[in-house]
């Protein structure tokens, strides 16, 4: 979807942030007509706050943005993000109405990016997106080009990160054209090069709660996400050495839990239930299904035998679910 308000520029692909936010590239037809529906109504709330608001800022004698009654100016960040001499100005903002309710210092929900361009010797507005939650932004270069990405990072509050904090990455596709490169508004996403091969991976995390209280969660991590050249893409079964660490921990945890004495009686002794739920959520999330199952069979008389019959029956239904029921989301086992 795009909408041009004079030099004011506002790109926004709703395929691709429909994926982004679902993890899958196939979505069934009804569904994806419904989700588009419920995208752009969306949208355009969000646009209505920002698109009468029109920038004041001046010209070649240097950059002041400002935006008229309806929009505080957060934070202005000049960087030349592509290398190429000129600089940027990633300007921060947020509705006027929302910002002294604001939970953070920096909190805003558009993010601006504007250049000079000397063919009408004024600053145009490059690339424009409605924000939710934003609380800061960085730069990185996440793809291995040279060119500097804009992270702009999310947070609804709250003390559960992996449910309230999340990721936007933007950056240059072309000369002119910054777009959408990743997009979660939850799984406190995390940049690492787990593989230490020079380029970054995106984790993005879940937890499981099953039948234990929220002090017992079982975070893990729900995708792996790599640069495909257009976007950040889910790729886990890319870096099984990775998972594998994890498995081999969970598994250990467990044999060792298994051998002390343990209060079957208690439902509220979560130990061997949640050693063998992690050692499992591992497993599937990593794609070895088989293993797990296999793994199951095998363990099953003795968890049968020695667990509540609610434990044991959340680990039967996950084990043999087609989905692992995080909290964030649900994915394929």
């Amino acid at each position: 979807m795009t909408s041009n308000t004079g030099d004011h520029v506002f790109e926004m692909d709703v395929i691709r942030h429909f994926k982004f936010r679902t993890g899958y590239s196939f979505v069934p037809v009804a569904l994806f007509l419904l989700a588009t529906a419920l995208f752009v109504a969306g949208c355009g709330k969000e646009e209505t706050k920002w698109k009468n608001s029109q920038p004041t800022f001046s010209d070649s004698t240097g950059f002041r943005p400002g935006y008229d009654s309806q929009r505080q100016v957060v934070k202005v960040v000049e960087r030349d993000m592509n290398g190429d001499g000129t600089a940027e100005f990633v300007v921060l903002s947020m509705d006027k109405s929302a910002f002294e309710n604001r939970i953070f210092d920096q909190q805003f929900d558009l993010l601006e990016i504007f250049r000079y361009d000397s063919l009408v010797r004024a600053y145009r507005s490059l690339f424009a997106d409605p924000v939710d939650m934003g609380i800061r932004v960085t730069f990185r270069d996440l793809t291995g080009d040279g060119r500097e990405e804009i992270l702009a990072w999310l947070s609804s509050g709250g003390n559960d990160p992996i449910a309230g904090d999340g990721l936007n990455v933007y950056g240059f596709t072309a000369p002119d054209t910054i777009r959408v490169l990743f997009l979660s508004e939850t799984g406190a996403p995390e940049i690492a090069d787990i593989d230490e091969d020079g380029k970054a991976e995106i984790l993005v995390h879940d937890e499981y709660w099953g039948v234990m209280p929220h002090s017992e969660v079982i975070p893990f991590v729900a995708s792996i996400h790599v640069w495909d050249g257009a976007v950040f893409t889910p790729a886990s079964d890319m870096f099984p050495d990775f998972f594998s660490q994890y498995i081999r921990d969970a598994k250990d945890d467990y044999l060792r839990i298994k051998i002390e004495p343990f209060g079957s009686e208690s439902s509220e002794d979560f130990r061997l239930y949640r050693a063998f739920s992690t050692w499992m959520i591992w497993l599937l999330t990593s794609g070895r299904t088989a293993e797990a199952r296999q793994v199951w069979e095998e363990e099953k008389p003795f968890l049968r035998a020695t667990l509540p019959d609610d434990q044991f029956d959340d680990l039967e239904s996950l084990i043999e679910s087609d989905q692992i029921p995080g909290t964030i989301m649900d994915f394929p086992a």
